[in-house]
């Protein structure tokens, strides 16, 4: 500004001593041309004043969308604080887990049954022995040898052990750990943008820099927002998913190796006291290295761990401990890779005892009949546990207790769906919508509203991002695949989804959503939802501008604001715009989002959504009348053109029985032409009206003739009639057209309304 008083100070002063002809033609000549650099200079510091005034009224706008953004970036920070606590607490563990589906499917293949099948490599070992123990004993080979064959029983049976305990560490190990990753990269995340807001806040620097810093900041916290909500809803959707299979699956492993190693080493007794006496078992067993009982193993996992819980680590390495110390003492002769070639995996064969000799007869009868009884019912529990395994899944997708019961209750009342458990499903037939094509239960979810929002906002934007033309059913099966990749998943979501619009559908933007889903309305009355909204506000604002000289403050007074109702909607009934001023009172005396009571209306906040996605009663009004017109039209349209066409049919039946009569019956050509007129008067709309409405429904049956002689005839409210051009009826019919194919299209999904879906509510 000195600059600019500077400049001007001089253009006078250089002005007067030219008027006042003091200067020679040489001074003259050199004080013009500073008169003019001077002026030039003046031209520019005016121009340059002129886009910073312009610059200062785009920055307090810009001031306002900082402080609204911030303040809203900054609840959305505490709510996944609040998301992020909810993921460590219900996931019982210090950091997040994110879904690893390779890494579930590699143990779902491997299974329990392949640990099994490993202990059944054991067992054919020691039956392989087991025979050749017995052959020698029978055959009288020396002692040597007898005592030879005996170690390597021995080493078979440690060595089993050992590896029965290294699984079961393993497992406990994977127990204990989980990948954190993406919920540190979110903490991270979250932190360092704290430090840009504090630093946004605390200013300093140009004016320039503090913009640049805000532009960043803002761009920032929207990917930030974006990141931070797709990691918290995966980590908290599958944490407890996650760890339910890791933990189940892990102590199924180790109940099934305790069971297996203990019935493994009471085989070896058995074989042992079978064919070398009560002494000499009594002598060999001084040399076995510790091995637990079955009553020992069932006292230590019942006094060491919880019930529900895994084993904890030190008993495990105690035992180990044990083993080591123990199997140091054997020479043991391992297996070489010839002799496993020769072993037999015929569970059969385990099932005939050998003939042993020497000692009591009848006592050795009796042991070898145990002993092969015994291996009998490890067979069985290795089937069993093959055939659990392989049904892992489905008892997963099922952990709550089933209670029959249809959605609404047997006796028709509807139960409070807070309180419902799961959902069965309508099964996998081509009739089902993609997204819910599923066999089994799957689970309630209970969204919260604020949720059940945030997802039908995100499949819009990706919709329109994506600028997909498919039908909502279609494409909530392609949102949900790419988010989750499986189809159980895709269905437990998709039921979800339409069981929280059905729950929250007294809001007006999930009303309208489960509308388009079901086909009742096509997506484009959304897209025109949210174009009649923003050209409302752009009406506030040119209001706004017009009342202030052109700047923006955010206001319009209470009068114009009246006015602008009734001139942007035209059209609208007296009770609904005498129902959106009283929500608008509501507001302001409610101080929705802010808002102060009195004369001037705050016109930026009418349409914000609060922390759980609602809005005020205004915003509410405005898009329930909207929907509320819409399908009023629809189906006042449907209704006219369904009677029109009954009309004529009972016209023509009765022309027809007149001719079989005899008799001529006329038609009521002035009725025919007024129900005509009636149509007429509906479908040629103005311009703005076919804008509007262009993308309703009318009925599929609804004959092609009839609707373009209804075009050609449109009369007023006295039914005098104006005749069209076919050009003004044809434009409109290539338009019906185009929506009944789509109509006929259409799948409806009414869930809620008929479907045979049950519901389970816990007990």
């Amino acid at each position: 500004m000195k600059e600019l008083s500077g400049a001007k100070g001089e253009i006078a002063l250089l002005s007067r001593k030219i008027l006042s002809l003091e200067l020679s033609e040489e001074e003259l000549s050199h004080k013009v041309t500073r008169l003019e650099d001077a002026m030039r200079d003046y031209d520019e510091l005016k121009a340059e004043k002129a886009g910073l005034e312009s610059s200062l009224k785009y920055a307090e706008d810009l001031i306002v969308v900082k402080d609204d953004t911030l303040s809203m970036y900054k609840d959305e920070i505490s709510d996944l604080k609040v998301q992020l606590a909810g993921v460590r607490a219900e996931a019982e563990v210090d950091r997040g887990i994110k879904v690893m589906e390779d890494d579930l499917k590699k143990e779902e293949d491997d299974g329990v049954h392949v640990k099994c099948f490993e202990c059944e490599k054991w067992l054919t070992r020691m039956k392989t022995l087991r025979q050749e123990l017995s052959q020698a004993l029978l055959t009288g080979t020396k002692a040597a040898d007898i005592n030879l064959i005996r170690n390597r029983i021995r080493n078979v049976n440690a060595l089993a052990f050992v590896h029965a305990e290294e699984h079961r560490n393993k497992v406990l190990d994977g127990l204990g750990s989980h990948p954190g990753d993406q919920i540190e990269d979110l903490e991270r995340a979250l932190h360092n943008e704290e430090k840009r807001l504090l630093k946004l806040e605390s200013g300093g620097g140009t004016e320039e820099e503090k913009q640049s810093t805000r532009t960043r900041a803002l761009a920032l916290q929207v990917d930030l927002e974006e990141t931070a909500k797709s990691a918290a809803l995966s980590a908290l959707d599958s944490a407890l998913r996650y760890i339910a299979r890791v933990r189940k699956k892990g102590r199924s492993s180790l109940d099934v190796l305790d069971d297996v190693i203990d019935q493994l080493h009471d085989s070896v007794d058995l074989v042992l006291d079978s064919t070398e006496g009560e002494d000499a078992v009594q002598a060999a067993r001084l040399k076995l290295p510790h091995t637990p009982s079955s009553q020992q193993r069932q006292r230590t996992r019942d006094g060491g761990s919880k019930p529900g819980h895994p084993h904890p680590h030190h008993h495990h390495h105690s035992d180990e401990r044990e083993v080591g110390g123990d199997f140091d003492q054997f020479d043991g002769h391992i297996l070489t890779a010839e002799e496993e070639e020769t072993l037999d995996y015929d569970w059969r064969s385990l099932r005939q005892a050998p003939e042993v000799g020497g000692g009591n007869k009848a006592a050795k009868e009796e042991k070898a009949a145990s002993a092969k009884k015994t291996i009998i019912n490890l067979e069985k529990e290795l089937s069993r546990v093959i055939k659990e395994n392989r049904a892992l899944q489905e008892e997963l997708l099922a952990l709550q207790p089933p209670v029959p019961g249809e959605f609404g209750g047997e006796d028709g009342k509807q139960q409070d769906m807070a309180k419902i458990d799961s959902f069965t499903a309508l099964g996998t037939g081509p009739n089902v919508p993609k997204f819910l094509r599923f066999k089994g239960k799957v689970r309630n979810r209970n969204l919260t509203k604020r949720d059940t929002e945030m997802l039908i906002k995100d499949m819009w934007k990706e919709k329109q991002k994506q600028n997909n033309t498919d039908m909502m059913s279609e494409f909530i099966y392609l949102y949900l695949l790419k988010r989750f990749g499986i189809q159980a998943m895709v269905a437990e979501w998709g039921y979800n989804i339409l069981f929280s619009v059905e729950r929250y559908k007294y809001d007006a933007d999930i009303e309208l959503f489960q509308k388009v889903l079901n086909g009742e309305l096509d997506e484009a009355v959304y897209h025109e939802q949210m174009t009649m909204i923003n050209r409302f506000l752009d009406a506030c604002k040119k209001v706004d501008e017009m009342t202030n000289g052109g700047r923006t403050t955010g206001k319009v007074a209470k009068p114009d604001f009246y006015r602008l109702l009734r001139s942007f909607f035209p059209n609208k009934r007296i009770d609904f715009v005498q129902e959106l001023k009283i929500s608008l009172e509501s507001d302001q005396a409610e101080k929705w989002m802010g808002q102060k009571l009195g004369q001037d209306v705050e016109y930026k906040l009418l349409f914000k959504d609060d922390r759980e996605g609602n809005q005020g009663k205004f915003a509410e009004a405005v898009r329930d009348q909207h929907l509320s017109e819409m399908l009023e039209f629809v189906n006042a349209v449907k209704d006219e053109v369904i009677e029109l066409m009954e009309t004529i049919d009972e016209e023509e039946e009765e022309g027809d029985k007149g001719a079989l009569n005899g008799d001529t019956v006329m038609a009521d050509d002035k009725n025919r032409k007024r129900k005509l007129n009636r149509v007429g008067k509906r479908l040629n709309m103005s311009e703005d009206d076919k804008e509007k409405y262009e993308e309703q429904f009318l009925h599929k049956d609804i004959p092609v003739d009839i609707v373009k002689e209804a075009l050609l005839n449109v009369g007023d409210a006295e039914g005098n009639q104006i005749k069209l051009e076919e050009k003004d009826a044809n434009a409109f019919l290539v338009q019906l057209l185009r929506l009944r194919k789509v109509w006929s299209s259409s799948t409806r999904l009414h869930v809620f309304s008929g479907c045979p879906m049950r519901v389970h509510t816990a007990t």
